[in-house]
């Protein structure tokens, strides 16, 4: 992904927001449900790449702290 294509950045911070908490990714979805979902998966990739997540065994996401 080059600058030109990356996501917009309040998208990121909103993804980032929510996963403040174990999460779906449903429900990550569901709060960026405003956006194009093209867009989501755009800025879920660039929180991806900012950080790293955790994931239990229910299958929920959140941001590592570290």
């Amino acid at each position: 992904m080059t600058d030109k294509d990356s996501a917009a950045p309040d998208l990121v911070r909103r993804i980032e927001d929510v996963l403040a908490e174990p999460v779906y990714f449903r429900q990550v979805l569901d709060a960026t449900a405003a956006h194009r979902y093209r867009d989501v998966l755009a800025a879920w990739s660039d929180v991806r790449r900012r950080h790293v997540l955790q994931r239990d065994e229910r299958g929920r996401y959140w941001l590592a702290r570290g």
